[in-house]
């Protein structure tokens, strides 16, 4: 993993032993949950500090700062010569370099297009957040989460702003690129010299203060896959095929509780009808007298029972008058969100 850019014309060169000084990274704390590494390394015109925390997962945080070089003390108060630099930084780039055979799989958040680099665009659709890496590479605007790995591994680059972010198309800030050594994945920091450091380079010493970018990674697996992973076999009832009636009435009929047992379900999701009035935490007197039936004889067959729980409020729930108006979602247009419709004749 590299910064990589541009300082007044000329590429970056790190660590090159300027003033007898060199890079450092030092152990700052540690615990049984974290360790949290400072590093340090310098060109001819800037500083880069990073502070690394990874996480007891393998879940790595990275704060870096990046700021003009400036004056030592010696040099602030004249008993050193002070030589003269342009504090123009031109671009900034983060680079990870991955293996091509660890590096098979794409998948990002949120959904959108992907803009390959021959030219097409494989358009956004609820099924594009995955898929196979092209060939020729791709890129992406800001993603908060991008996962780069294989059938075995992988590690998901996530950055949860693009805050002080100048990259001269922002539909390019990331790219994934085949190079010479296997698979490319570069973040555009800046492709131009920070906005907030506009005006006299020469005086940057002084006038600009620190850029601080955000970032981290998260190899996967996290944990061991285990031998058995789905040791529940559980049916969601009614949630897209739909039944008529009530849930009591289904299982009920057709011996559908014994079905459930010799299909082997261990677990039963109740849908939005368990409830009269959808996500009202109260329940209403059928509804209690129906649940106790449903999780009674599921119990019997040694099946547990969920119910579920959305995000919104009824329009049939004695509290929507008080609530709506205070709790109501709308679009940037003024549209209401949601709004779902169910029986009995209700809006959520």
């Amino acid at each position: 993993m590299r910064f990589v850019g541009v300082e007044d014309g000329a590429p970056i060169v790190w660590d090159s032993d300027y003033d007898n000084n060199e890079s450092e990274c030092f152990i700052q704390s540690r615990s049984d949950d974290r360790i949290v590494l400072c590093g340090a390394m310098m060109s001819e015109a800037f500083i880069i500090d990073t502070a690394v925390t990874v996480e007891y997962d393998g879940c790595i945080s990275i704060d870096a700062k990046i700021m003009p070089r400036g004056q030592t003390v010696a040099q602030v108060f004249g008993t050193a010569k002070i030589k003269r630099r342009e504090y123009r930084l031109d671009r900034l780039w983060l680079e990870i370099p991955l293996r091509s055979d660890a590096a098979e799989f794409y998948n990002i958040y949120p959904i959108g297009d992907i803009r390959l680099e021959d030219g097409r665009i494989i358009k956004r659709g609820e099924t594009m957040s995955s898929g196979r890496i092209p060939a020729c590479g791709f890129h992406l605007p800001h993603k908060p989460l991008l996962w780069l790995g294989g059938d075995e591994r992988g590690i998901g680059f996530w950055s949860e702003s693009d805050e002080n972010c100048r990259p001269d198309d922002p539909e390019r800030m990331i790219e994934v690129l085949p190079d010479e050594n296997g698979l490319l994945l570069r973040v555009r920091l800046l492709d131009s010299p920070p906005e907030q450091w506009g005006g006299d380079y020469a005086a940057g010493s002084w006038k600009f203060p620190p850029l601080s970018y955000h970032f981290g990674f998260m190899p996967t697996p996290v944990k061991e896959f285990p031998a058995d992973p789905y040791p529940e076999k559980i049916l969601h009832l009614d949630c897209f095929v739909k039944i008529k009636g009530n849930y009591i009435d289904f299982l009920r009929a057709d011996n559908r509780f014994d079905r459930l047992a010799e299909k082997g379900v261990t677990t039963l999701i109740l849908h939005e009808k368990w409830n009269k009035s959808q996500n009202y935490f109260e329940l209403s007197e059928y509804t209690a007298s129906q649940l106790r039936v449903i999780v009674a004889e599921c119990h019997r067959r040694g099946i547990k029972v969920l119910t579920y729980f959305g995000y919104e409020i009824s329009s049939m729930s004695p509290e929507w008058t008080e609530l709506a108006d205070s709790s109501k979602a709308m679009t940037e247009a003024g549209l209401h969100q949601g709004g779902w419709y169910r029986v009995p004749y209700q809006r959520d």
